[in-house]
Parts: structure tokens; sequence; C-alpha cells
């Protein structure tokens, strides 16, 4: 998914009549939210780190091979508490 189609689906882009908002009072509705370069970058940026260090397995195979994060963690959300 593009970061313009995620933004897209965060920020609601109609008005309650059903009508479209013009480009203008979108962007005045969503604060700039949905042009601004910088907001683009952030949510790419925050997508391609969130799962640095995630070992790559569900959780419930990290939990069934056992090991020290699951004793660490409890058996809880084991591969996002250690990434």
């Amino acid at each position: 998914m593009s970061v313009t189609k995620l933004i897209n689906c965060m920020v609601k882009m109609s008005n309650p009549c059903g009508q479209e908002y013009s480009t203008c009072q979108q962007h005045d509705r969503t604060f700039g939210i949905t042009s601004d370069p910088l907001t683009r970058f952030a949510c790419v940026f925050s997508a391609l780190i969130h799962d640095v260090g995630h070992p790559g397995v569900p959780n419930s195979q990290l939990v069934r091979e056992g090991g020290p994060l699951v004793d660490k963690y409890h058996g809880q959300s084991v591969a996002e508490q250690a990434s």
C-alpha cells in the first residue's frame, strides 16, 4: 500500500453528505497531513524499521520452541517485546 493510500485511509476525505472535499479543504481539514512530505517520510520510515530485530516467526512458534525470550517475556507477545 502506498503512503498516500495509507494516509487517505486514515483521514476521511468526504464530508458528512458524502461529497468529496476539494484539495484545499482536505489540506485544511487534515492539518496538512496528506500533503506534508515529512509526514509521508515518517510513515515510510516507521514501516521500514518497525520489525527490526524481529525473529521472523509468529509468537506461537517462539513459545513452542521456548528459549530465553519466552522466559523473559513470560510467553506474551514475545516477538513484539523483543524487537
